[in-house]
This record gives C-alpha cells, structure tokens and sequence, in this order.
C-alpha cells in the first residue's frame, strides 16, 4: 500500500515537471485549503445565570411507607410488600437502600397486578443509574402480586440531601 503511495506521488510530480507547473510546497497546500474552509462561527454566549434560590420547588412527595386508608385489604399488604422489595434495591455507591434514601417518589398500585414506581437518582448523571433502575424493576417484577411492574426515572423535584430523615444522614455523614 505504501509502495502504491509512493509511485502515485513520483507520478504526479513527473506529469507536474514535464507540463511546467511548480510542485507545491507544505506551506502553499496549507494556504490553499486554509483559504477554502469556512469562517469559524463565533464562539457561543454564555447565558444569563440561574439564581437556584429563586426557583421555587416542587411539594415534597407524599409519605410512601403507609399504604394509602382507601385501598383494599389486597392492595394495601401488595403495597407493603412493595416496600419491603424496594429496601432490598441499594445504590452500589452508597449504602442506603434506595426506599431510605428517597429515591422513590411515587408507588402506584393498579388493577390486575400493574404496579408503577417513580424513581430518581442522587444526579442526572450517576454512572450506577441504569442498574439502579434494573434492579428496581427485578425487586418490583420478584413481588408476589405484581404482574406488569413499570419504573419511570422522574427528574423533578430533584433529589436532595436535605430531605433525608436524620438517621440517615447521620449514617452518610451530612451533618
């Protein structure tokens, strides 16, 4: 393949030298491929920033260790179950069940065994989230009861320290 190279560029300068053209030097290529590129677009503007004290948050998810008074007697034990699974799932960087570290949002129960659970994590962009989120829905799909388990990863209210119970902050060390 180098020889081909090779015997492609003794060629061409032959056909240069013998119809007169002088052979371009490195510099006179870089110019000529310089002058027909495109302008650089100028570099991009900074926008506004955002004062995260002024924006307000959402409600802090309900209480998901009770079971809600209106279900029945099968959804409410369903539910517990539920919970029980859910604080077997851990974040491999922190040892915390996900459950007490308020990753799950929301525990939806519906008929024939369709359960839905919104979960989030610690960041957008945590490296363990996809087996965060398989775990999850083996613990929810291993649930006697559950037929159709769906996990929905949800980003809003953003997930915070601060509304961990004290216990638990104390065991990772927020003070």
């Amino acid at each position: 393949m180098a020889l081909r190279r090779g015997l492609t560029k003794l060629a061409k300068r032959a056909a240069n030298k013998a119809l007169g053209r002088a052979e371009p030097t490195p510099a006179s290529r870089w110019e000529s491929s310089r002058s027909e590129r495109a302008p650089a677009p100028p570099p991009p503007v900074d926008p506004a920033p955002v004062n995260f004290s002024t924006v307000p948050r959402p409600p802090k998810p309900p209480e998901l260790a009770e079971p809600d008074a209106d279900w029945s007697e099968d959804k409410q034990d369903l539910h517990r179950r539920l919970v029980a699974a859910l604080r077997q799932v851990y974040d491999p960087e922190i040892p915390i069940n996900i459950f007490d570290l308020g990753l799950i949002y929301a525990v939806e129960i519906g008929d024939e065994g369709r359960v839905k659970v919104d979960l989030t994590l610690t960041s957008p962009a945590c490296p363990m989230g996809p087996l965060i989120v398989e775990d999850t829905t083996r613990a929810i799909r291993e649930t006697q009861g559950v037929v159709y388990p769906r996990v929905d990863l949800v980003w809003e209210p953003p997930w915070d320290p601060s509304e961990l119970p004290e216990e638990t902050r104390l065991e990772l060390g927020f003070f």
